[in-house]
């Protein structure tokens, strides 16, 4: 069953903006289609975790030269992600369930547990091979948790996550501005 969108006006367009993860992010991407236009929500955030979904956006992500400067150097985490966005749509139950399951639940517990096995034996790890070696062991799985995790959210979005097809309630719009 189509979403059904009705198109922004310049006018309508969020704001999106956090500091040290306080504000409105987007999460509960879908999967693009093949003109790599997807569906988002617009969250109330504390700490980066998404509190209360506030409304769902049709967009996609605007590459940026400095972007893509950033991404040669080496450097993925100094730009901020620019969105065109072009419809609005109601938000979906299913959606917000598997955001709240992801940030709240999954994401935790996978790097919880991991951590929480290492400490276990932690004692007998910092007797056999020192305290210095543990902390290391200690650091490597808590990074290799994380890489994972967004390993595996990466995945997520760009194979399972549902694929959505598109029912304008007016006429497509133009193109409009592009929102920080």
């Amino acid at each position: 069953m189509p979403d059904e969108v009705w198109p922004l006006t310049p006018d309508d367009h969020p704001r999106l903006s956090s500091t040290n993860g306080f504000g409105t992010e987007l999460h509960g991407f879908t999967r693009e289609d093949a003109d790599g236009w997807r569906f988002a929500t617009r969250w109330l955030t504390a700490l980066g975790l998404p509190l209360v979904p506030l409304e769902r956006y049709y967009l996609r992500e605007v590459k940026t030269l400095d972007a893509m400067l950033d991404a040669v150097r080496g450097l993925p985490w100094t730009h901020r992600k620019r969105y065109e966005l072009s419809g609005q749509s109601r938000l979906r139950a299913a959606e917000i369930l598997r955001t709240y399951l992801f940030c709240w639940v999954a994401g935790p517990v996978f790097i919880a547990l991991p951590v929480a096995l290492l400490l276990s034996f932690a004692d007998e790890l910092a007797e056999s091979a020192g305290v210095f070696l543990l902390v290391i062991l200690f650091g490597s799985v808590l990074a290799g948790s994380i890489m994972g995790l967004s390993a595996l959210h990466a995945r997520y979005q760009e194979q399972w996550a549902p694929l959505r097809t598109v029912r304008w309630r007016d006429a497509p719009p133009p193109d409009w501005p592009v929102v920080d």
